[in-house]
C-alpha cells in the first residue's frame, strides 16, 4: 500500500461515511429499542459492551441501528427460557 492510499474503516464514525441504508438511534430513543435505561447505556458503552457513538454534529451524536441490532441480538441467549429463573416462556 503506497503512503497516499488509506484503508477505510469498517463501521463509520461519522456522518459524512454514512451510506443511505444506515439508520441513525439517537440516545434519547435507545431505552425503546434496548430496554435499558440511557444511564446503563452510558455505562455499557464506557465499558466497551455497547456499540460506540457516531458524531452527527458539534453537538449530537447517534448510533448505527445495525449495531444495535446486532448487539441486542447477541444479548439473547437460552432461546425459550427466562435467564433470571430458568422457566419456560
Amino acid at each position: 500500500m503506497s503512503m497516499t492510499e488509506t484503508t477505510a474503516p469498517s463501521v463509520p464514525r461519522n456522518l459524512r461515511d454514512l451510506t443511505a441504508a444506515d439508520e441513525i438511534i439517537r440516545p434519547r430513543n435507545l431505552p425503546v429499542v434496548t430496554g435499558l435505561s440511557r444511564t446503563t447505556i452510558w455505562r455499557l458503552e464506557r465499558s466497551g459492551d455497547f456499540p460506540p457513538q457516531i458524531q452527527l454534529s458539534a453537538g449530537a451524536v447517534g448510533y448505527l441501528a445495525t449495531e444495535v441490532r446486532a448487539w441486542r441480538e447477541s444479548r439473547q441467549t437460552g432461546k425459550g427460557k427466562c435467564n433470571v429463573h430458568g422457566k419456560q416462556r
